[in-house]
């Protein structure tokens, strides 16, 4: 037992604090037999309170979230604690200043334990705050130890190797979750936060702080609580964190059901539509120039891609601007804001036709819809000059931001007739041409606060809460239209999967690769239903996280790892896409193989791979396949001997029945494939 502390535990784990101050001295896995916290006092743990906002909360920039130090006149800590112990929990009293109280409750169920916060004014006078809970410092483990960066669909890497910022930009923080782990030791957190509201989830050697932007007030005699979040400390994987967020999720909510063909799908690729005749842009995203719309079942001669995503439909995708240069290196506009279907290639009716042509492919066809940008000399802005009024304004009146060199205006998501004409927009779209469904653009890769006053936004801040609204609105105008529709955001954030039900990931952070590519992406193991295709990586990453394939390209060879890993994708493609991933990995004694596995009721798949992370393949936002072979032995546990295992040997192209043995609910084969899968058919 710890000197000077008071703890709160039960059998598997303890959680102690300072008798003196009340802050934080340990978390304690009984089950994992770790401490995750080093030894002596953190002071800034397990909370702080900005007080005294004589400047406002800001950005730095429309990405980053200030440092509140920068605008609080002082920082207030756990102090003069009273412990009021509880059967299963504890509560502190703080006495923070003269006029403010904080109170925190610990509540322990089993490995999990749920955290609140209030703040009290006992003043005479409205206090401004702006609380970080929780602060966890001290966080000690050693240097193979990881944590979950949740970039897009979130992904494995090294221990502090991950930032974090604002939660809802996909890019920074696409969950309200995090996770640190050494082997099966894990220190878990999420936040049951039902409106998404907006936190900066930092990670800062030795700490992880959440930072509950912008100040909030309390007005004397009132208390504000920041909702529950809860830690987890147990043994296991950092599966059981995602799939007990992904768990309250689905009780809290109710959550749309997937296209019923999407599951079948293989491949997925973003394309552009070209007039033949007219100088077209030599890039990876091209496809056949055409005559007209009723030709591009051109496209889909070949077996793949069976979703494609069309961009440059609109009016302004037709204007030629001689050498000016647009987004993607293109010398024409890929979207327009009004999305009139292009005259040049026959108009929507044409497009209907054309794409009912792919469906008789047995193939899907989605349209682009940019949601944050729209051309300055758009249609939109003659046909409805109130849509001035929608854009984005910065803390300074203007509308800066990253495409303004390229005369686009920055749309605010969280504006009534914005939202209001992209829902419409998106529900003529698929009247009229047919399409399977939408992707928005941009979002969520943004959070960008908005002082735009004909907005009468309650808060700059509420950017989660205005995506929330704009997501249904586009949903139910889509769905009304066709309820089979497929709807998409570039980047992911959670809440999208309240109204959607695919994104994009294009994580491919090169410093990372061997870590992410060891395990799953997060939201492959929170939402096995959200279709998650990966636009780079490659065949050989993405089967190793489990991924659906979305590296087909039009332009050239699809590439040797793509025909040999579609040969055999068809025959287990069902368990790679949609099965539950497997939290207990198969094991080599090799670390250069890497290994992951999902089931199905009846199935399981094992994927198995050496991978290659040099620079020629890194360079291409590739993983290439080590050329050297070794013999290994592959195990995982298996109650019973399947019917039937198959071993698919994508690396030579040939599938058998392999020789393996099982025992003690082990079992094991060999091979020196270094691309492989093995299916297996259970009783």
């Amino acid at each position: 037992m710890m000197k000077n502390t008071v703890a709160v535990e039960n059998k598997h784990l303890a959680i102690r604090f300072s008798n003196t101050a009340g802050t934080l001295a340990g978390l304690f896995s009984k089950t994992a037999g770790k401490e995750f916290l080093s030894p002596g006092p953190h002071r800034r743990s397990p909370f702080a309170i900005y007080e005294g906002f004589s400047k406002p909360f800001a950005f730095l920039d429309n990405t980053v979230p200030g440092e509140p130090a920068d605008f609080a006149d002082r920082i207030l800590l756990p102090a003069r604690p009273v412990f009021e112990p509880f059967d299963g929990g504890l509560e502190i009293l703080y006495l923070l200043s003269e006029t403010l109280t904080a109170r925190l409750r610990v509540e322990l169920d089993g490995i999990t334990s749920r955290w609140r916060l209030s703040l009290r004014n006992a003043g005479a006078e409205t206090l401004s705050v702006l609380p970080v809970f929780p602060l966890i410092g001290g966080i000690t483990l050693g240097k193979d130890a990881r944590m979950l960066a949740m970039n897009q669909a979130g992904s494995v890497c090294k221990i502090w190797g991950f930032e974090g910022g604002a939660y809802g930009n996909g890019g920074r923080n696409s969950a309200q979750l995090g996770c640190f782990f050494e082997k099966d030791a894990c220190l878990g957190f999420y936040f049951e936060d039902g409106t998404f509201g907006p936190k900066d989830i930092r990670y800062k050697k030795p700490a992880v702080e959440v930072r509950r932007f912008p100040e909030k007030t309390i007005a004397p005699g009132e208390t504000l609580v920041v909702d529950d979040t809860v830690i987890l400390l147990y043994r296991g994987s950092w599966h059981q964190t995602a799939k007990s967020y992904a768990a309250w999720m689905r009780h809290a909510f109710p959550l749309p059901k997937v296209p019923s063909w999407l599951g079948k799908t293989q491949s997925f690729a973003g394309a552009w539509f070209e007039k033949r005749g007219k100088p077209n842009y030599e890039g990876p995203n091209l496809s056949e120039p055409l005559d007209s719309f009723l030709e591009m079942d051109r496209h889909f001669a070949g077996g793949h891609p069976h979703l494609t995503e069309y961009a440059f439909f609109s009016e302004l995708s037709a204007k030629d601007y001689g050498d000016r240069m647009y987004i993607y290196g293109s010398n024409r506009r890929h979207t327009d804001g009004w999305n009139i279907v292009r005259a040049d290639l026959g108009g929507a009716e044409a497009l209907k036709t054309g794409i009912e042509k792919v469906h008789a492919l047995g193939k899907r066809v989605t349209l682009y819809v940019e949601g944050l940008i729209v051309p300055g000399e758009s249609e939109l802005f003659t046909e409805k000059p109130e849509a001035r009024d929608w854009l984005i304004a910065n803390p300074d009146g203007t509308n800066d931001g990253p495409y303004t060199g390229q005369n686009f205006a920055h749309m605010c998501c969280g504006s009534e007739g914005w939202q209001d004409h992209l829902a419409a927009m998106c529900a003529r779209l698929m009247r009229e041409t047919g399409a399977d469904g939408i992707r928005l653009d941009s979002f969520s890769f943004y959070f960008w606060p908005c002082y735009n006053p004909a907005h009468k936004h309650r808060s700059p801040f509420d950017c989660n809460a205005w995506m929330q609204t704009l997501l249904s609105k586009v949903a139910s105008a889509v769905r009304a239209v066709n309820p089979d529709a497929l709807l998409a955001t570039e980047a992911p954030a959670d809440y999208n999967r309240l109204w959607f039900n695919t994104a994009l990931d294009a994580n491919f952070v090169k410093r990372c690769l061997h870590c992410q590519t060891q395990d799953s992406s997060v939201f492959r193991v929170m939402f096995p239903e959200f279709y998650m295709p990966r636009i780079n990586g490659g065949q050989v990453m993405e089967s190793l996280m489990l991924m659906p394939d979305g590296c087909f390209s039009f332009t050239g060879n699809a590439g040797s790892f793509f025909s040999r890993w579609h040969e055999f994708l068809p025959q287990f493609n069902d368990v790679l896409a949609k099965g539950e991933v497997c939290s207990s990995k198969p094991v080599c004694e090799d670390e250069g193989v890497f290994l992951n596995a999902a089931r199905l009721p009846g199935k399981m798949l094992i994927v198995g791979a050496r991978p290659d992370f040099l620079k020629r393949y890194a360079g291409k936002g590739r993983v290439g396949l080590q050329k050297a072979r070794n013999t290994f032995e592959v195990s995982f546990l298996a109650k019973n001997k399947p019917d039937i295992i198959t071993f698919f040997d994508i690396e030579r192209g040939v599938s058998f029945h392999p020789d393996y043995n099982i025992s003690d609910g082990v079992l094991r084969l060999i091979t020196d494939s270094n691309w492989f899968a093995v299916l297996l058919k259970l009783r």
